[in-house]
């Protein structure tokens, strides 16, 4: 990821990293972290079960299938989510304090959703079993 960021880059996918070692996985979410804070704008990290993303300020938009259970957790700090659209439990002028659970297990109502994010970071789960 270091020479990534010194060549430049302006997206990362992380493969793997998800399984086996709960240490290594919280670690390596951490490098998400570490990317967006370098100025990263698309960050993706893809495990055998989910695409985990990094979401910072601003619209954030992503493809799915319908019933696809996403979460939307915050991340190093609260997270106000000012609109959600093309989930089941889809909310307006959201807080999320930073150790809540509350943005887990939501579901896709079609083959997009979208949020934006007017303060903090979001990590958006998009788990890829279908419900």
């Amino acid at each position: 990821m270091d020479r990534a960021l010194e060549l430049g880059a302006v997206g990362l996918v992380f493969y793997g990293g998800g399984g086996g070692r709960e240490d290594h996985f919280l670690g390596n979410l951490h490098l998400l972290y570490k990317a967006k804070a370098a100025g990263i704008k698309n960050i993706l990290f893809k495990t055998n079960g989910a695409e985990l993303s990094l979401c910072g300020e601003g619209e954030h938009g992503f493809s799915c299938k319908r019933g696809q259970t996403v979460s939307l957790l915050p991340f190093g700090g609260g997270v106000h989510i000012m609109k959600m659209e093309g989930l089941k439990y889809a909310e307006e002028n959201l807080f999320l304090r930073y150790g809540s659970t509350r943005g887990i297990s939501n579901l896709t109502t079609g083959e997009t959703f979208s949020f934006r994010v007017k303060e903090g970071y979001v990590l958006a789960v998009i788990n890829e079993e279908v419900v």
